[in-house]
Formats: C-alpha cells, structure tokens, sequence
C-alpha cells in the first residue's frame, strides 16, 4: 500500500493529468470484484465486499482503478 501512495504521489508531481469527479466507490469496487472473480473462483477464493452504495469520493477514475486492482491481485 506504501508503494502504491508513494506512486501515485509521484504521478501527481510529474505532472500527470488527473481527471477528478466525484463517483460511488462501490461502483469501481465492485467493477474490480467482476474483474477478479474468474480467477478467484478458480482458486477457491470468495471476494466479498461491505461498502454502501452512497459513498462518494472524488477522484480519477482511472487511477482509482488501477490501485484496487492491484491492491485485490496481489491480496
């Protein structure tokens, strides 16, 4: 988790653009679940999640995306 933060803050400072909007963190949660879930499957692996589908949270999309996936691969 240390690494991903430290990456992201220096995607920031190297001037990468963020595209910030406000989303449901349920809704890339639970896209990074579908993603998984074959390959959870074949490993006998439940994902579950417990997030409310009001939670909002403004960020970039794409960079919340990659941080759940490769926070939920390398779980």
């Amino acid at each position: 988790l240390e690494n991903l933060l430290q990456w992201a803050m220096l995607q920031m400072k190297q001037g990468q653009q963020t595209n910030m909007e406000k989303i449901a963190l349920s809704d890339i949660v639970n896209e990074t679940v579908n993603f998984y879930s074959e390959v959870a499957k074949n490993k006998e692996i439940e994902i579950q999640t417990f997030l409310t589908p009001d939670l909002f949270v403004n960020v970039d999309k794409n960079q919340i995306r990659f941080i759940f996936r490769n926070l939920v691969n390398n779980a």
